[in-house]
């Protein structure tokens, strides 16, 4: 489904349109909704905050460039909201066992529910410029060109800041359980 809105559409909102901002809604509020959801975990606060990003968007509507791709300039405002709103909140809570195992879908089954809370707590200390890029590359599986197109960073610096963000988390979720059980499942995971 193309959630792109028509270029006459953007153009009827940019002038302030409110049925062009409906349709543009319509089109693009369960896009902005996952988004949030898979960082914030929490549906009462996604729906807050896909609010804000709404007014935030209609606020903002004569800063868009019609060319540019909407749902790029969309994402940026989504994605950027919410890291703010973690940041006040650093409340975080998401699950990302398959990290520690780098995308094997055959390890999943050897991280158990217990371990959810120290990985949490991993996450929490990660630095919020780390953990997006982790969960962007990691969890919405986007390449290093969408990450850094998304972020408006360098691929160089998406690259730096999820293999920072991979040791760190590491480091954190090693602390949290222990080398030992680390390392037992890693070699199941082979």
């Amino acid at each position: 489904m193309n959630i792109e809105p028509e270029l006459h559409v953007i153009r009827a909102f940019q002038q302030g349109d409110s049925d062009a901002f409906k349709t543009i809604y319509d089109l693009t509020q369960g896009y902005v909704y996952s988004i949030i959801y898979k960082m914030v975990l929490d549906r009462e606060e996604t729906k807050d905050l896909t609010h804000d990003i709404y007014v935030k968007i209609y606020e903002n509507r004569k800063v868009y460039v019609p060319g540019n791709k909407f749902t790029t300039w969309l994402y940026r405002i989504a994605t950027n909201h919410a890291i703010n709103y973690l940041n006040k909140k650093r409340s975080f809570f998401i699950r990302l066992p398959q990290l520690f195992f780098h995308h094997s879908s055959d390890t999943s089954e050897y991280v158990v529910e217990e371990d959810i809370p120290p990985i949490q707590k991993a996450l929490k200390q990660l630095k919020p410029e780390y953990r997006i890029c982790v969960i962007l590359r990691d969890i919405e599986d986007l390449s290093y060109e969408e990450i850094a197109e998304q972020l408006c960073v360098n691929i160089g610096t998406v690259r730096s800041r999820i293999n920072r963000g991979r040791k760190q988390l590491l480091d954190s979720y090693i602390k949290e359980v222990g080398q030992y059980e680390i390392q037992e499942a890693r070699q199941y995971s082979l």
